[in-house]
């Protein structure tokens, strides 16, 4: 089931800007700005850029996150066309989380195909780039790692009951 976003009722005292700002911070990127009535136009089309572009960024992430959790799209990435700055370091953030994620699973289902070929020679990296692993990923690295040993183990046993 998709994450639901929560929108806050609009504030209904205050200027409009400050209503605007209110609404925004609250999570509603929907709301947008009027020139006129005191809003420069200039305040109105940057608020509402700002705006826009938050709402970008969520239905982005919302994508992603539903494409990788009901579809299983392990390649997919966020993309925020245009976007500088933090917006962009947003996004690269976002799609680091997802490679980190996907690599040990990655790494785990190679070494499985490779059992099944009968390659008991193959196991999960336990550095990357010179590093080592740590965390979950050394966690399933060590499960994995020790699967193989016990098979080549048994496979050797076996050789040398036969």
């Amino acid at each position: 089931m998709a994450p639901t976003i929560a929108r806050r009722a609009t504030p209904t005292t205050g200027s409009p800007l400050v209503r605007a700002l209110e609404a925004l911070h609250a999570g509603d990127f929907t709301v947008r700005l009027k020139a006129g009535a005191g809003i420069d136009v200039g305040v109105a089309r940057a608020f509402n850029a700002l705006a826009a572009r938050n709402e970008a960024l969520c239905g982005e992430l919302t994508r992603v996150g539903s494409s990788v959790r009901t579809q299983g799209g392990l390649k997919v990435r966020a993309s925020l066309p245009g976007a500088p700055g933090d917006w962009k370091a947003c996004t690269e953030a976002v799609n680091a989380v997802i490679d980190d994620l996907v690599r040990p699973m990655t790494e785990a289902a190679m070494v499985v195909d490779a059992v099944t070929r009968g390659d008991l020679a193959r196991k999960m990296p336990t550095e990357i780039g010179g590093k080592p692993v740590r965390g979950e990923y050394l966690r399933v690295s060590k499960i994995v790692n020790r699967m193989v040993d016990q098979l080549k183990a048994f496979a050797s046993e076996v050789t040398r009951v036969a």
